[in-house]
């Protein structure tokens, strides 16, 4: 027993709990960060592509999205077609990737022409 009349026992319990907060306080904060810093790397992501709307217009009249078709339309690399291609996806005009099967073209021209300003 020491001073206080805490056990070595009770001693290392204290210690583990003490030493499991931190780091559970660490990975708390470590989460925390990574959150701040894609909410950085999404603001990037926000810019629009000045070839967007066009972009979106080829694959509307085509009835069919792919990367390939973008690069080929707007003769640009398959790095910036993709990156639109993935803007198209998070604002909803065309579905997700699935395996092998191809993207699907979730919207008319008609409800393009409405929004587009508004992209």
């Amino acid at each position: 027993m020491n001073e206080e009349g805490k056990s070595t026992l009770d001693l290392e319990k204290e210690l583990y709990e003490i030493k499991h907060t931190l780091v559970e306080n660490q990975k708390l904060l470590e989460k925390i960060l990574e959150k701040l810093s894609n909410n950085d790397n999404n603001d990037d992501d926000n810019e629009i592509d000045p070839l967007f709307n066009e972009a979106v217009e080829k694959i509307l009249d085509l009835n069919y999205v792919s990367v390939s078709i973008i690069q080929r339309k707007l003769k640009i690399g398959y790095t910036r077609a993709n990156r639109i291609i993935e803007g198209m996806e998070a604002k909803g005009i065309i579905s997700k990737l699935q395996e092998t099967k191809p993207r699907k073209v979730l919207i008319s021209k008609e409800y393009w022409d409405m929004i587009k300003d508004n992209k």
